[in-house]
């Protein structure tokens, strides 16, 4: 497929299909020729918009409709700034992003949830029983096929199942011991968090004295708007 002739044939040029395309001329012409040779272009998003405009035989009609619709993607790719992901994380995140807007405008959503959703994205790569939680319900609602579990080796979510259970069937039952112990893990969660917390604002003092220092030695004195603009500049580079 010519690509070029293919623009030219529905009234475009060259410049005006990377504008609609959110991409810099030298990177348009990058893809034609990738593509044009038979390869994949690196980001998937426009292979598949290549794909789909230039395989087929399209009238200029049809061309026009699948342009406009992939442009209004690119557009709103952009302006979540998601435009950099690959197809599959663009969807999904859309999809996430949909939902949660559906759910906040209908004025009845738990908030809670919304805490628990931000621990859990924010956590999960080092805490792995969130992800273990998260797989629980992945396989229980058949989205992972229980098929490919090994449940020996992950009896956890037979152990899930069975909590759950009992709680649905109200059999769960007050332990005292449970509780000291659950009460027990909650205070060094938090006390882990404290020592944390003290940690950040020990170091983020150290990083103030040093940047004040520095320039002290050097027979500058900085006002409070200049050492807050160079600690901030100094905490995103970091």
């Amino acid at each position: 497929m010519d690509v070029r002739k293919t623009l030219q044939k529905n009234g475009l040029t060259l410049f005006g299909f990377a504008e609609m395309l959110n991409i810099s001329r030298p990177t348009l012409n990058s893809y034609i020729r990738i593509f044009e040779s038979g390869s994949n272009i690196p980001n998937e998003k426009y292979q598949i918009i290549f794909e789909e405009l230039f395989n087929y035989n399209l009238s200029k009609k049809e061309f026009e409709k699948k342009l406009s619709k992939y442009r209004n993607l690119l557009q709103r790719d952009k302006s979540m700034g998601v435009l950099e992901l690959e197809a599959d994380a663009t969807d999904l995140f859309t999809s996430v992003m949909r939902n949660i807007k559906k759910d906040f405008s209908s004025g009845n959503y738990d908030n809670n949830i919304y805490i628990f959703i931000n621990m859990l994205i924010s956590s999960y790569k080092s805490e792995e029983k969130f992800s273990h939680l998260v797989k629980y319900f992945l396989v229980l609602n058949d989205v992972i096929p229980y098929q490919k579990i090994d449940f020996q080796n992950e009896s956890y979510l037979l152990h899930y199942f069975a909590m759950f259970e009992n709680d649905k069937k109200n059999k769960l039952q007050y332990d005292t011991r449970l509780e000291k112990k659950f009460i027990n893990r909650i205070e060094e969660i938090r006390s882990i968090k404290r020592e944390s917390e003290n940690q950040s604002k020990q170091n983020l003092i150290n990083l103030l004295n040093e940047e004040i220092n520095k320039y002290r030695d050097i027979g500058i004195e900085l006002s409070e708007e200049e050492i807050l603009k160079i600690l901030l500049t100094k905490i995103k580079k970091d």
